[in-house]
């Protein structure tokens, strides 16, 4: 007899290198022994993270570039590369970013290693990551971890007034290193 499996999954597309480009899509389905199942061909913009910072957006503009065609546009991503990465002033001056882009230049010119390009699409992505979120992302992750700790302090039955009160002020001064983080983003 036939069967309906309904089943859902969730997977974040938006660092693939093809994000924000069209492509064709078909589910395969294989049961236990063997039997295959395909849906029609579908056509749609896979879903891209949106980058507010300008150096960001630019980086993932080049990485964008490189996925669309890597043999024709390598030289024009490592100029861009290289453009980006001279003008520390417009990143903070982060040595981590300088290095990351000059690495991932020399990268795609030098290494003729079939992992190349995936190594230079993924350390792009990461760089940007990093000049978007920078300390935010840090500041964010204390923020949950002290509101964890107070959540816990508060479900604790042997827990002191003193205890729930230092909690609460960790709370207070993680929301208040979070909001300057936003501030200066």
């Amino acid at each position: 007899g036939k069967a309906d499996a309904v089943t859902e999954s969730f997977h974040d597309l938006t660092p693939h290198p093809w994000a924000g480009l069209p492509v064709d899509i078909k589910l395969i389905a294989t049961d236990g022994v063997g039997q295959r199942g395909e849906s029609a061909v579908m056509r749609f913009k896979l879903p891209e993270r949106t980058f507010l910072h300008p150096v960001a957006r630019a980086i993932i503009a080049a990485r964008k570039q490189l996925t669309e065609n890597p043999s024709r546009n390598k030289s024009t991503v490592f100029n861009a590369l290289e453009d980006i990465a001279w003008k520390q002033d417009q990143y903070d001056n982060d040595i981590v970013v300088f290095m990351a882009l000059t690495a991932a230049g020399r990268r795609l010119l030098h290494d003729k290693s079939e992992h190349a390009l995936s190594t230079v699409q993924q350390l792009l992505w990461e760089t940007a990551l990093r000049i978007e979120d920078g300390t935010l992302s840090l500041a964010e992750q204390e923020l949950r971890a002290a509101q964890d700790r107070l959540m816990e302090a508060l479900a604790d039955p042997n827990a002191t007034d003193e205890e729930i009160n230092q909690r609460i002020q960790e709370v207070r001064d993680a929301l208040e290193e979070f909001l300057q983080a936003l501030a200066e983003r």
